[in-house]
């Protein structure tokens, strides 16, 4: 399958003569590797426009366009790239895209595939996120069924399920214009797929970047890279919780990792102060923000000053002064280790729960491991909390 894909890629003019493909095992999957040494600023890759794929090219290209101008507004972005790549693959070697499609993975380790009694034991800071994720891949299942039907192609939701996990994945967002024809009520930028870069796995310490335009895509080192290294790009400043929601794994040593707090995980860890937590719409709304987190051993902003606020007889006003640093406060260390230690001890049921899990399939196993991966390392990250 690479040599087929490296083959279609050269004749149609996608630039790759410093790359190979390493098909690795199943669950790694593929990548791509620097075929010699690269020097810092080289191009590594090229794709020409032809072949990006995004919502003007889908659309003026493709029979899905004519949908939407009966349909207007009846796809979001990821839909209408989930649309296309059905409807492509059902095309077989009619596609120009067929190589490509075909290289596409086949399973994927987003928690929204998961068997549902280890999606269950997500801890609570992403509940809110994976329900979300599921609610609105039944959306996509309605949306795209639709527009197979007026194809009469008879799609399953596995299907569905692949198209999904391909653009939620592989895809990049960009700055580009977005067709009117497009429901942009959920997803505001647009959404590209080019092939061989989407291969590029992700690495904080990234070795290069991409630039799309009118003229292509021009992947360019930003470091230099030895020969046989993995080209990667780096996905973003992400927490581990947006990595394994959005992409399927978790990163170690990720710098930009921290532990959140939801609002039942405060008011269940501060139970004598419960009343007041309930009561304060400050609270509550910083709590929707994500501000109360600990990160690199410290708690946030947030999280110290509304326990110092705490202590006070006006949690309302204190809160709002010492947050806006009107006022100087003293540190609740005693508070902070309490808020520890039940976080702590809340993953630790998780994981108890997580071990009793009888698990058959080879999938299920995988994905409960990366879980256990999630949980063992927010116990770790709060470990450092209040040393020295």
């Amino acid at each position: 399958m690479s040599l087929e894909l490296a083959a279609w890629a050269s004749r149609n003019g996608i630039k790759t003569d410093t790359t190979y493909i390493d098909d690795g095992d199943e669950s790694a999957g593929r990548c791509l590797r620097a075929s010699r040494n690269i020097r810092k600023g080289e191009k590594v890759l090229f794709c020409p426009p032809k072949f990006i794929i995004n919502n003007q090219f889908i659309i003026s290209h493709t029979n899905i366009g004519k949908y939407l101008m009966q349909y207007p507004q009846e796809l979001d972005p990821m839909q209408l790239m989930m649309a296309f790549l059905i409807l492509e693959f059902d095309k077989g070697s009619k596609s120009e895209f067929q190589h490509f499609i075909l290289s596409l993975p086949k399973s994927f380790s987003l928690p929204v595939v998961w068997n549902r009694r280890i999606g269950e034991l997500l801890p609570s800071e992403l509940t809110g996120k994976y329900t979300d994720f599921c609610d609105y891949v039944k959306d996509c299942c309605c949306k795209v069924k639709k527009i197979a039907a007026e194809y009469n192609m008879s799609i399953t939701s596995d299907e569905i399920m692949w198209a999904f996990c391909c653009v939620n994945t592989r895809c990049f967002y960009v700055a580009e214009h977005l067709s009117p024809l497009l429901d942009c009520s959920r997803i505001k930028n647009n959404m590209v797929l080019i092939p061989y870069l989407d291969m590029c796995n992700h690495n904080p310490d990234v070795c290069t970047d991409y630039d799309v335009n009118v003229d292509g895509c021009d992947i360019f080192a930003t470091s230099d890279i030895e020969k046989d290294a993995e080209i990667c790009l780096n996905y973003g400043m992400h927490n581990n919780y947006v990595l394994l929601i959005e992409y399927g794994f978790v990163c170690g040593n990720n710098s930009n990792d921290c532990v959140n707090f939801t609002e039942d995980d405060l008011i269940a860890a501060l139970k004598g102060f419960s009343d007041k937590l309930k009561t304060s719409k400050e609270f509550s709304k910083l709590c929707k923000k994500e501000l109360f987190f600990v990160s690199e051993g410290q708690p946030s902003w947030a999280l110290v000053t509304m326990l110092a606020a705490l202590k006070t007889n006006d949690f309302e006003y204190f809160f709002e002064q010492y947050f806006g640093g009107y006022l100087e406060f003293p540190r609740q260390p005693k508070l902070v280790e309490k808020v520890r230690d039940w976080k702590t001890n809340y993953y630790q049921e998780l994981l108890g729960r997580l071990n009793e899990l009888a698990l058959d399939g080879e999938k299920d196993r995988q994905h409960r491991e990366i879980l256990r991966s999630l949980l063992e390392s927010r116990i770790d990250m709060l470990k450092s909390v209040g040393e020295g």
